[in-house]
């Protein structure tokens, strides 16, 4: 690991130690032929409802006091602890590391990757695809076989952590990218796209521009207007990347969105800004808009703007994935930080005690603390503050993901063959419709496929066995993947206590993706460099300008 740090600014940082306290949503796992060792899968508790993860200890000198930090994601570890280089546009820790330790609740064996065949002919055989999905959240297994829970394609925004780990980053070929649409109403299909199913790239294409022109067809010109509201947004959030040397510190999600000019869309609902602001046409909001945060984040077009904009632009154009599989950013995040792992622990409180915080544990242990950076959301957490702190009720969308594996019921849709189904199966917003959406996730032959089933509620096996006529094994998953948006939107305060007790989650309420995470947690590291290490958080390695050539020349040495 190289230091960014120069010498005189690691003697000042000697007896410091930095304990990282955090929560994981996601599920990790690496290939066993690659040079990372296999990371276990954090599973769900009964108080949460989310996934516990881990604590990591990180110093430069065992002794002394802890900073602490709490975060949602192992992939937030690192995002707290970046900044941006002007030179090479990239991201590096601030301190030389020697020594992490992570702590976990429950971590059951890791499910080793199985990569697919290298052998063309084997995948061009294969008749069937699966839709490329919106987010990547969880790994599951059927039968041995590891897939991600949801899906596997990132939204264009996703670039903090490749850059760090120098991932490269994979968009979509014309087969990958194609498969056929059915929006269900609960009586038929009211939309149904063509998908030829062919290894010859120009067929795809030609079934591509044929449902081009049947889209544009039903909703006319409502979708250039809507790709034009969706990179407007975009381009506003991607102001959050420019060089820290003329970007702000933020000490409220408020400032921090209308810094970028998005606060407003989190005044009011997505189907208010798309009819009155964008006048898109209200057939295209019932059906397309409205699959798209159904799948998304599993609510309706009543979410505020600003969510909704989010999930218009990860299901859009511009997705990508990490060559080589997901997984990469986050086996890779904690391969860099030579974590070792502690299991069933967990930190259950946060006393703030004049000087210090102190964390304990289930196991009896505590930490003492000058910083505390909570980074997991509040919402359903068991974790009690001394003294109490104080945020806005905020409920949380439950996802229900049910994987089955089996083949589908032709009849339940009111067709002949299960060929005819759709591969990304959608549903309007329809009190009567108990799924959002069901899609194939693998095609294993033309009778035996895994389907990836999401829905609000549970699904019973009496609803499972009328959806599908052959149904082998099932796996389901529950947990509070997302706020439930309602605007106006009401922020929580990132400092909770007026003091160093810092809360990332806050942001959450502006759109809810790894991403947004990332951009919260990159604040909430320069309010410490500048609140508690009273550092110039514009400074690229973020100590004071006078340091800053002196820092690059180390780094360069390095």
């Amino acid at each position: 690991m190289q230091s960014v740090l120069s010498k005189h600014a690691l003697k000042r940082r000697r007896g410091k130690e930095i304990l990282l306290v955090l929560k994981c949503s996601d599920d990790v796992d690496a290939p066993s032929n690659q040079n990372l060792q296999p990371i276990g899968r954090s599973c769900q508790t009964k108080t949460i409802g989310r996934t516990w993860a881990m604590v990591e200890l990180v110093t430069t000198k065992r002794i002394g006091k802890h900073v602490s930090f709490s975060t949602k994601n192992l992939l937030f570890t690192r995002a707290l602890l970046l900044h941006r280089s002007r030179r090479r546009r990239s991201y590096r820790m601030h301190y030389r590391q020697r020594h992490w330790r992570l702590l976990s609740r429950s971590l059951p064996p890791p499910i080793l990757h199985q990569p697919p065949s290298k052998n063309p002919n084997l995948r061009k055989a294969s008749r069937c695809r699966r839709p490329d999905s919106l987010r990547d959240n969880r790994r599951r297994s059927l039968r041995g076989r590891s897939f991600n829970s949801p899906p596997q394609k990132l939204p264009r925004l996703e670039l903090y952590y490749t850059n760090l780990l120098n991932l490269t980053r994979k968009r979509p070929s014309s087969s990958e990218g194609s498969f056929s649409l059915g929006i269900w109403d609960g009586d038929g299909f009211v939309v149904k796209t063509l998908n030829l199913k062919s290894s010859w790239g120009i067929v795809n294409k030609i079934a591509s521009f044929f449902n081009g022109i049947y889209l544009f067809m039903r909703y006319g010109f409502s979708l250039v207007k809507m790709e034009g509201f969706v990179d407007e947004t975009v381009k506003k959030f991607l102001k959050y990347y420019e060089g820290v040397e003329t970007r702000p510190v933020f000490e409220s999600a408020d400032e921090m969105l209308k810094w970028a000019g998005l606060f407003n869309l989190t005044g009011k609902s997505l189907k208010e800004e798309l009819v009155d602001g964008v006048k898109l046409a209200p057939l295209l909001i019932k059906e397309l808009v409205t699959v798209t945060t159904r799948v998304n984040y599993g609510q309706s077009v009543d979410i505020s703007g600003l969510a909704g904009a989010i999930s218009l632009a990860g299901s859009g154009r511009g997705v990508w994935a990490v060559e080589g599989g997901n997984w990469q950013m986050a086996a890779g995040l904690i391969n860099i930080s030579d974590v070792e792992l502690h299991l069933h622990e967990e930190i259950d409180s946060i006393s703030y005690l004049g000087a210090h915080y102190e964390l304990n544990s289930t196991k009896g242990n505590a930490y003492s603390c000058e910083v505390t950076v909570v980074a997991t959301p509040l919402d359903e957490s068991s974790i009690q503050f001394s003294p109490p702190v104080s945020v806005p009720t905020r409920q949380l969308q439950h996802t229900h993901a049910t994987f089955v594996r089996g083949l589908i019921n032709p009849v339940y849709f009111g067709v002949k063959a299960a060929s005819e189904i759709p591969e990304l199966v959608a549903t309007i917003e329809d009190p009567r419709l108990p799924f959002t959406s069901i899609s194939i996730l693998k095609c294993h032959s033309e009778t035996d496929m895994t389907y990836k089933v999401f829905s609000r509620q549970a699904m019973t096996d009496a609803l499972l066995d009328s959806i599908f006529s052959v149904r082998k094994e099932t796996v389901r998953i529950n947990w509070g993947a997302y706020p439930h948006y309602k605007a106006p939107e009401k922020f929580a305060p990132f400092i909770l206590d007026g003091k160093h007790l810092y809360y990332v989650n806050a942001f959450e309420n502006a759109a809810s993706t790894v991403e947004t995470s990332a951009v919260a947690a990159e604040n909430i590291a320069r309010l410490i460099l500048s609140r508690f290490f009273d550092k110039n958080p514009s400074c690229p390695s973020g100590i004071e300008r006078t340091s800053c050539s002196s820092a690059e020349a180390s780094r360069s040495d390095a």
